[in-house]
């Protein structure tokens, strides 16, 4: 019998390791990622945006259609009741 190359499942893993380094990495505060981008790294993104108060624009067919901010940029945009 002939092995299976495992070769490629370890690169693709390899990468996909890579990308969410990267992503984790950020360093920026204002970044523009796809909606298929978000899905995938759904974790991540949050973790940027919570523990790194980033603020992200999500795209679909490059088109700018949600934000994702941390929540005091949210609470800041609410008006305030006042009783």
């Amino acid at each position: 019998m002939k092995k299976a190359n495992r070769a490629p499942a370890r690169d693709k893993r390899d990468q996909r390791s890579q990308k969410l380094a990267r992503l984790l990495g950020g360093g920026e505060r204002s970044s523009t990622i796809s909606a298929a981008e978000l899905r995938h790294n759904s974790a991540a993104m949050l973790s940027r945006v919570a523990i790194g108060g980033e603020r992200l624009t999500i795209t679909r067919n490059r088109k700018a259609v949600a934000a994702l901010i941390p929540i005091s940029d949210f609470q800041s945009l609410k008006p305030s009741a006042k009783r």
